[in-house]
């Protein structure tokens, strides 16, 4: 996969999750408005409907109703901007911007699609997903992992599947469980050579 076509897939992704957001965002806002109307309605109605008696007798407490949701949806625009626009810098300062989705989750999305296509044995369309996502992050252990099972399963290339194993063994000394997978493979890999010579 070219570098074009990797950017491509990384825009697209971000638009994806922009889009998504915008919506989760008019969502909510919608959700605050009803809330913050129906809350104002209640106290504005009854005050609405006590004044709208006084002054017009029965046909008062109609226009004391109709007056309060007005009122209260008036209310409601002006709490929900507040609270869009104040509210909104509160909320980062109290509680922190809303997470990024960071390189390492985009490539792991893209990881995602890369091990269907393995599964499926679709070999050669997952080796340039995995040679994409390692051309970002070259200590990806997921993809290099993947890669030695595409070399060994896919193409039968030992030397290549052995490179991706001391690749990530040398990425992470210290991981004991990385260590203890990577080991695995490569007793398998021994174990697939010996099998072959035979």
């Amino acid at each position: 996969m070219n570098g074009r076509r990797r950017n491509r897939i990384f825009r697209r992704q971000r638009v994806k999750t922009h889009l998504k957001g915008i919506i989760e965002n008019r969502t909510v806002t919608a959700a605050r408005f009803a809330r913050v109307s129906v809350w104002c309605f209640a106290p504005l109605c009854i005050v609405g409907i006590i004044y709208g008696y006084a002054l017009y007798g029965s046909w008062g407490i109609i226009v004391g109703i109709l007056s309060s949701a007005v009122v209260s949806m008036a209310a409601a625009l002006a709490v929900s901007w507040g609270i869009d626009t104040v509210g909104g810098a509160a909320g980062s300062l109290y509680g922190g911007r809303r997470g990024q989705w960071t390189r390492r989750e985009l490539l792991e999305g893209e990881m995602r699609k890369v091990q269907h296509q393995y599964d499926h044995q679709q070999f050669d369309t997952a080796l340039q997903g995995v040679e994409a996502i390692l051309a970002e992050d070259p200590d990806f252990q997921d993809a290099l992992f993947v890669k030695a099972r595409i070399m060994l399963d896919g193409f039968e290339k030992i030397d290549a599947a052995v490179i991706c194993i001391d690749r990530i063994m040398a990425a992470e000394p210290e991981n004991e469980t990385i260590r203890q997978k990577a080991a695995g493979l490569r007793k398998e890999l021994k174990l697939y050579q010996i099998l072959r010579t035979k």
